[in-house]
C-alpha cells in the first residue's frame, strides 16, 4: 500500500510541508470516526489518490499568482494542499467552497491548525456566481489587472466572504498596492462534469486565468461536450498519481 513515506519520497516536500500533511491526515482520520466526510476507501488511498494527486498542481501554479479559488473543495482535494503550497513558498491565498456544513467545519480546522493562507466560503457556489461575483476589469500599467470594484473587507478580515468579495493587495512595479478581486487560479476536483465547472468558473474568470481541473476517464466526452458552449485552449497532462487521470490546464475561457 501507498503510504506517507511513499508520499514524502515522491513528492519531494520539505519536513515542514510533510507535517502539514500528516496533521491534516490526522484529523480526517479523527473526524472520520465521528461523521462520515469521507469514504474509508477514500482514506486507505489517503497518500496516492488524494494528497498526492492534489500536491501535483502547484508545480502548474504560476508564479506571480495570489489568489486561488477552489471549487467544490470537500475535504480539502485539493484546496488544502494549494493552500500548504501557498503557505511555504510566502505568496498566495486560497479560497475553498463547500456547500455540506461539516466538511466546511472540518476545513476551517485544518486553516486555523496549520495556520494556512486559505478561508472557506460555506454555501453553493452557484448561490453566488451571478450577483456577487459581477466585477468591473481595469487595467494597470504594469500589465497586471485591476478590479474597479470596491470592496471594504479586506482579505485578512474575512472569514466566510465569497472570492468575488475578497481583496488581495500586492505591489506593482512602482510599489503602489494593488486591490484584485479576480482569481488567478481556479481549481477542481471530482466536483462536477467540465461543462458545468466552466459555468461555474466564469464569473471569476480573466483574460489571464488558469483553471486546473482533475478529471479522471471520461474526460474526451467532457472536453466534447464543453466545447458545445464555450471557447477555450486546453493542455492535457498525464496525472502522476492515477494511471487514467489528467490535468486539464485550461485558458482563455469565453462562452460560444
Amino acid at each position: 500500500m501507498y503510504s506517507h513515506q511513499d508520499f514524502l519520497a515522491e513528492s519531494d516536500v520539505s519536513r515542514e510541508t510533510y507535517d502539514d500533511f500528516m496533521r491534516w491526515y490526522e484529523v480526517l482520520q479523527k473526524w472520520n470516526r465521528r461523521i462520515n466526510l469521507v469514504s474509508q476507501t477514500a482514506m486507505e488511498e489517503f497518500w496516492r489518490r488524494h494528497a498526492l494527486d492534489s500536491w501535483q498542481l502547484q508545480a502548474h501554479i504560476p508564479q506571480e499568482a495570489r489568489l486561488i479559488l477552489d471549487m467544490g473543495s470537500g475535504a480539502g482535494f485539493p484546496g488544502l494542499a494549494l493552500s500548504i503550497a501557498c503557505k511555504y513558498k510566502g505568496q498566495g491565498r486560497v479560497f475553498l467552497t463547500e456547500s455540506v456544513t461539516k466538511k466546511t467545519h472540518f476545513l476551517k480546522t485544518i486553516i486555523r491548525d496549520c495556520q494556512l493562507p486559505a478561508h472557506v466560503w460555506s454555501g453553493r457556489i452557484e448561490d453566488f456566481t451571478e450577483a456577487e461575483a459581477r466585477v468591473i476589469v481595469g487595467k494597470s500599467t504594469v500589465n497586471s489587472p485591476i478590479f474597479a470594484q470596491s470592496i471594504n473587507q479586506t482579505i485578512d478580515q474575512a472569514t466566510d466572504l465569497a472570492p468575488a468579495q475578497a481583496v488581495v493587495q500586492h505591489a506593482d512595479g512602482g510599489g503602489r498596492a494593488i486591490k484584485q478581486t479576480f482569481c488567478d487560479v481556479i481549481s477542481a476536483r471530482a466536483f462536477a462534469p467540465l461543462p458545468r465547472l466552466l459555468t461555474y468558473a466564469h464569473p471569476f474568470w480573466h483574460k489571464d486565468t488558469l483553471g486546473l481541473f482533475l478529471k479522471g476517464e471520461n474526460v474526451s466526452k467532457e472536453l466534447t461536450e464543453a466545447k458545445k458552449y464555450w471557447k477555450f485552449n486546453v493542455e492535457e497532462i498525464e496525472s502522476r498519481s492515477q494511471a487514467l487521470g489528467l490535468i486539464l490546464k485550461v485558458t482563455d475561457l469565453t462562452p460560444l
